[in-house]
């Protein structure tokens, strides 16, 4: 059975009535054609006219018209008792059941495309071995055809993805860098809502600040409206071998502490923010006036500071190892 979609039941009469209507061959009716003709044309009629008599409307579950067509009634019993495919669904209309192909794109289930998931397969495989490697040897460990990665690598090659070195081995190339760059969150509107929380809870100046240039500088804040708070102008740039953020980027520490340290009269606290690759490439920071800030509330900041930084390092992939901040 088959089935086409139409608009509307007159327009679905129309179409089919057509089938019925007079035959012409060469310009002349059948009955200007030698008997055998006759008897052909006949026949095709019958067949036409069968068709139109097993032709009934239903609608699909979209509500789109749909004019059935059918075989013979016992063909269509042997068809309504025989199991349908796993991947199509049953309708019914005045007692006769039609078998539809579910449609071509649904997404209720993953399908891999060979070719793509192999691609995959070998850029991943040149990454996490770190060095340039051969064909043969790329053959073996991810086991396919010498043949098949010899094209999928010339390919990648053509496009910049891979790069083919004099002595024939492959490494990544620089197209890939450009994609990563591109898919990587704005780490400034990524950190807003986190700094406006930081500053919202303890009346603070948060603080995004980012190396650049062998400085610190302030990428993106959240101050408070009012009252008396540290003003953190965008653009400036902090030293960044001290102060809180010099501890947790340069030095390493989970949480680092300024008390008066790098501004007399004025306490920080900050923890870094990790990317995909783990390396510490931004710090949350609050700060604020030592009359306003004492150091049991500066631990309490700490730990919101690295909840923070955990969170935004997530959203970036970072490795799990590094989601763990221990205050």
């Amino acid at each position: 059975m088959w089935f086409c979609r139409l608009r509307s039941p007159r327009l679905a009469m129309m179409w089919a009535s057509s089938w019925c209507s007079p035959m012409r061959i060469d310009g002349r009716r059948p009955r200007a054609r030698v008997a055998a003709d006759m008897r052909g044309d006949f026949e095709i009629s019958r067949i036409i006219a069968s068709t139109f008599l097993t032709m009934s409307l239903c609608w699909d579950s979209s509500g789109s018209l749909i004019v059935a067509i059918g075989s013979s009634r016992a063909t269509r019993v042997r068809e309504s008792r025989a199991a349908p495919p796993h991947d199509q669904r049953q309708s019914r209309f005045g007692g006769r059941t039609m078998l539809r192909t579910r449609m071509a794109d649904s997404t209720g289930s993953l399908r891999p495309v060979p070719a793509v998931e192999k691609t995959a397969r070998i850029l991943r495989a040149l990454a996490e071995g770190g060095r340039p490697q051969g064909i043969s040897e790329l053959a073996r460990a991810l086991k396919v055809s010498k043949g098949t990665l010899r094209d999928i690598l010339l390919t990648l090659d053509s496009h910049g993805f891979v790069v083919r070195d004099p002595d024939t081995r492959f490494r990544l190339g620089p197209q890939l860098r450009a994609l990563a760059d591109a898919s990587s969150p704005d780490l400034r509107a990524l950190a807003q809502p986190y700094l406006v929380s930081l500053m919202e809870t303890f009346g603070e100046t948060a603080i995004l600040g980012v190396p650049h240039d062998g400085k610190l500088e302030i990428a993106a804040r959240a101050e408070p409206t009012s009252g008396l708070h540290m003003s953190a102008p965008l653009g400036r740039r902090l030293p960044l071998d001290a102060g809180a953020h010099g501890k947790v980027l340069l030095h390493g520490e989970a949480i680092g502490y300024d008390d008066q340290e790098l501004f007399r009269g004025v306490r920080a606290v900050a923890a870094a923010v990790t990317d995909a690759r783990g390396r510490r490439v931004a710090a949350v920071m609050v700060v604020g006036f030592k009359e306003r800030v004492d150091l049991r509330t500066l631990r309490r900041i700490g730990e919101r500071c690295a909840t923070a930084a955990v969170a935004m390092s997530r959203r970036i992939g970072a490795p799990a190892r590094d989601e763990a901040v221990s205050a």
